[in-house]
């Protein structure tokens, strides 16, 4: 652990390298490209080396994906609780309607404001 952070590695936990590593973990390559490159230049490896760009791509593609389906999963979540329930897009159309409810009440929890007060101070920074 001590000579990849040397390389470069940004993160502290052990595990967190095991679960790139995990095939069934959703975890699947480091969130900085220096970790990436951290990590081949200290394993140095023939294999790593030839398909490091290959890797790479992989790696912004599969980043790419990931947040597209979180903005696409975002937005049916929203039209889903302002249409009542009444709209299901895409991707939650894949699930039933009770595995839906059981996710939108963990995922958004609904709150009751219990008070709102003006203020002179600026919030925006």
């Amino acid at each position: 652990m001590k000579t990849l952070q040397k390389s470069g590695l940004t993160i502290s936990n052990p595990m967190t390298i095991k679960k790139w590593l995990t095939k069934d973990d959703k975890e699947r390559f480091p969130n900085s490209a220096n970790n990436l490159i951290a990590i081949k230049s200290t394993l140095n490896d023939p294999i790593l080396n030839d398909n490091f760009e290959s890797i790479k791509r992989s790696k912004r593609f599969y980043r790419g994906i990931m947040i597209s389906l979180g903005r696409d999963l975002s937005d049916d979540v929203m039209e889903y609780i302002v249409s009542g329930g009444k709209s299901i897009g895409k991707i939650l159309s894949n699930f039933t309607k009770d595995e839906i409810e059981i996710f939108i009440q963990k995922a958004a929890p609904e709150r009751t404001i219990k008070n709102i007060s003006i203020t002179e101070e600026d919030e925006s920074i």
